[in-house]
This record gives C-alpha cells, structure tokens and sequence, in this order.
C-alpha cells in the first residue's frame, strides 16, 4: 500500500465519514468480502525479498493492451453479484466505467488525456504507457490494496482508494486523491519518483538495509540487498519483509506476518510468470547517472545467470552509442548471486554529444540465451555553455596593476 511517508501497516480509513477498512500490509488474502482466493499460489519457492521483480518487468508498460486488460478482468470474475450497500450499487472491476479527468505531464508521466467515459482496463492501460508502469503491476496491486480484481461485490469505497495512494497510517487518505484514477495515475507516478531515486533514498539499491518483518518493531528485521530499482519501490511502497512464518504459510497469516510484497509476488507469479521474465536475460543497476563538463558519468552492476565472465554494456547518449565492460570487482553483487562470477561494475565516462538535455540509456548486453536488457534510462543536461565571472576590484600597485574577479568555464 502506498504510503505518503513511505510507511505502510495495518490500518483503516474513514470514507464519506464511515469507518473502512483499507488492504494491509499485514493482511493475508481472505475469501471474505466477495473475493475468491482460487488465483493464489500455494507455494513462494523462488521469492528474493531482495530482488522481489525486475527492472525489466516492472517497468514494461506495453506488456498487456487495454483489450487484454479487459479479457483478464472478465476472465477473473465471470459474473458479478447484484445489490449494493450504503456506499452504492456493486460494480466489479471488469464492469467499472467513469468520466476522467486531463493530467498534466510533469517529469514523471506524460500526462493524461481525460474522457467523457472510459473502462477501469482502459484506465490501467492509459496510465502504464503514461508513466511507464507494468500495467500487470497495476492490477497486481489493485488487488493485494483492495481485493478490486477477484472481488464479486465490491463496495464503490474500495476504489476511492484503490491503490491506497496517500492515505497515511491512521489518518484519512488525502481527499484531493481519492477516486479511481487519482489512485491510479498517482501510483504509478509516485513509483517514478522512487524510481528517480532524489528524494527516497532509505531503500536505495545497490544497498544492503535492515528490512522489518512488521510493523510491530517487536517482531524484528533482517539485512537485505535491494538489488534493483524495482524492489526498492516497492519497499517504499510497503516496508516490510514476508518472514520465514509468513512464507511458509502461502496464503494463509502467521506470527509477526506481513503480506504485501508476499502477496504482490503470490498473485503476479500465478497470473502473468515470472517477476523477473526471462531468467536467461541479463540483469543489473544503474546506480549513478552524473553530468560532469563535457562527459557523463555512468556507473553500476550487470549481471547474467548464463556466464560467470564480465558482461558488455552498450550505452547511448542521444543518437550516439559506446560499448564498455563491466569487469569490476562487486563481491556485494557475488554475494547475492552465486554462480555469475566476481566481476560485474561498471563505472565509465562518456562524451556528452548532442543538444541538452539529452537522453542517456544503459543496456546489459546478453550472454547465452536470452536477449539485451534496458536497465534504465535518464534525461540528463550536459554541462556546457560559454564562460562567465565577475570583475570585482582593480587597484594601483608598484609597477601595475593588481585585478580581482572570478571565471568559470562549465566546459572545463
């Protein structure tokens, strides 16, 4: 569940001035509520708390098309039960249509064009392309926040905040988020500003943290490498850690359980595979992406389950492309995946051509089945132009004259 203090736990939330509960992290799956538990998997085997799903996959938004979106809604609750409750009339997911609203694009999405009337699918897949989300991870989440996929008779206050987007611990979500594609679109944008990595930095990857097994401080915390930009989002997101407990009772609760990022991996391995695609493609991070005069700065780990030797990585700055080697020494990336070697930093500077700002992108270059990888990409100014300084003083001196004042060049 999102959290606008990046803090998730066990809460309610008042709606129209009614007590409501909210998914929690702390929650397990419940056949209650209308909501069947027949898409679950069973079993976890193959869950990394730190590599929860990959960059590759969390940041695919073309992976389904709204008409796909709708089939897998209609496939997932063939019929929806009739009646209401106080809050109005039960509409499934699969059936859920509203007049929406035009979003300005900002560095992190590209906006929203609004309608006079649109479908929940054609929502989810208007803001995947917008903000460049997995729309298979929206509705992931729609479901481990508000049980909206599999729900046969949901209230219309669960999609108020569908995605529990700014509704803090034990207070009222933000009014001005609330509905359907606020909760929507803000997700997906509020990912992006994990992503960017500027303002969370708690769970950045490349890290190993101290990661909480509840949010009862009591139930203790283990360290884990976030290896990726995708695990540290959705650590943001829900800050805790399914413990052994919790992962060895599948769907079901357990001591000190929390079952958020357990139950995102449950629902999307059963839906859609794996969280990580192809386990034959190469993966990594792009850890620093720095602009310096005349060069950018390019620096982080590849790796590939097929090879223990260095990887290539090719990056493109504009329309212009190097290759280099990330042969560095990371025992930190060994460690956390046996098996692919020692070597696998990259730390590089390359000449920044073209207009400002232009776009720099990394890919990890495939060894063995599999194919190349994009790891990230970054709009980024170079830092040129002509020089400039201040005179500030001239004085007489014994045989001249003593001039004060100051110049910089960025380009030098």
């Amino acid at each position: 569940m999102t959290r606008f203090l990046a803090t998730l736990a066990a809460v309610s939330a008042l709606v129209v001035g009614v007590l409501v509960p909210t998914a929690s992290a702390s929650a397990a799956p419940s056949s209650g509520s209308g909501v069947s538990s027949r898409d679950i998997r069973t079993t976890l085997v193959g869950f990394d708390a730190g590599n929860i799903i990959s960059d590759a996959v969390f940041f695919n938004s073309s992976s389904m098309s709204a008409p796909q979106i709708q089939t897998f809604l209609n496939s997932k609750v063939p019929t929806c039960r009739t009646g209401g409750d106080q809050y109005g009339p039960y509409v499934c997911l699969k059936d859920y249509k509203i007049g929406t609203q035009t979003k300005a694009a900002d560095q992190y999405c590209r906006g929203y064009e609004g309608a006079a009337i649109e479908t929940a699918a054609q929502i989810i897949a208007k803001v995947a392309q917008s903000c460049r989300i997995n729309p298979q991870v929206l509705l992931v989440m729609l479901q481990k926040e508000q049980s909206l996929v599999l729900n046969v008779w949901p209230s219309a206050w669960r999609y108020e905040i569908a995605m529990g987007h700014e509704c803090p611990d034990f207070r009222e979500c933000n009014p001005a988020k609330k509905g359907f594609l606020n909760q929507v679109y803000g997700a997906a944008r509020q990912m992006q500003i994990y992503a960017e990595g500027k303002y969370f930095t708690y769970y950045a990857p490349g890290k190993t943290w101290n990661i909480r097994y509840s949010p009862d401080v009591n139930c203790g915390s283990s360290p884990v490498y976030v290896a990726n930009v995708a695990t540290s989002a959705m650590y943001y997101y829900t800050p805790y850690q399914p413990n052994a407990a919790a992962l060895a009772a599948g769907t079901g609760e357990a001591p000190c359980g929390a079952y958020g990022n357990r139950n995102f991996y449950n629902y999307f391995t059963d839906w859609f595979g794996s969280t990580h695609g192809d386990t034959n493609n190469p993966f990594g991070n792009v850890e620093v992406m720095q602009a310096s005069p005349g060069e950018f700065r390019i620096g982080g780990w590849v790796a590939d389950r097929n090879t223990t030797e260095p990887l290539a990585v090719h990056i493109y700055v504009g329309s212009s492309s190097g290759a280099y080697l990330a042969d560095l020494e990371r025992p930190d990336v060994a460690a956390a995946y046996p098996g692919t070697g020692t070597k696998h930093g990259f730390d590089v500077k390359v000449p920044a051509t073209g207009e400002s700002p232009v776009n720099v992108c990394v890919y990890a270059m495939n060894a063995g089945s599999g194919v190349n990888v994009l790891l990230g990409c970054q709009s980024m100014g170079a830092l040129t132009g002509s020089p400039i300084g201040a005179f500030d003083a001239a004085e007489g001196i014994e045989g001249g004259i003593n001039v004060r004042g100051w110049a910089i060049d960025p380009d030098s």
